[in-house]
């Protein structure tokens, strides 16, 4: 038998076994919290993306005309009033790996995935209608205060539950 194998261990040996517990602690954190940061990323990824500055038809209810149209009207109220309006149709939230179970939730994150409004006056909106859920929403960011909201439910309400 060989000399070299009777030796001390060598220094970084005995400092990795006096750490042996704490890597074992990292280890098992980055090993119980990775699931859920990969989770999070499809989530995120599963909505859909903004492939128009103005109008998505993913539900494809809108013809051809009145997506020009719309298009149209939101680009003259973005140059009016710099604020960034997106109208978005899908057929149902469930159509989307997300986990959201309310079109509130599904709004809210689509408009901030897809990061609406300017950003230091936080003034986007979304209009978000699921027929397949019978269901609408308009997301608001947060620069609005609370009459906004209301004037959101109003014209929910007054224009667009009718034709529900």
């Amino acid at each position: 038998m060989s000399s070299r194998y009777l030796t001390a261990p060598s220094p970084w040996l005995a400092q990795l076994r006096r750490y042996r517990f704490w890597l074992i602690g990292c280890v098992t954190a980055i090993a119980l919290f990775l699931p859920s940061f990969t989770t999070s990323v499809h989530a995120q990824a599963a909505y859909p993306p903004l492939h128009d500055p103005y109008v998505n038809d993913y539900a494809e209810v809108l013809a051809a005309d009145d997506k020009a149209n719309l298009r149209i009207e939101l680009e003259a109220f973005r140059e009016q009033t710099g604020i960034h309006a997106v109208v978005m149709t899908i057929q149902s939230i469930q159509d989307y790996p997300t986990g959201d179970t309310s079109i509130e939730s599904f709004a809210t994150n689509t408009f901030n995935t897809w990061g609406l409004g300017d950003a230091t006056r936080n003034d986007g909106i979304l209009l978000l209608v699921a027929p397949g859920d019978r269901e609408v929403r308009i997301e608001l960011g947060r620069g609005y205060d609370r009459q906004g909201d209301r004037i959101a439910e109003a014209i929910i309400a007054d224009t667009m539950l009718p034709f529900f």
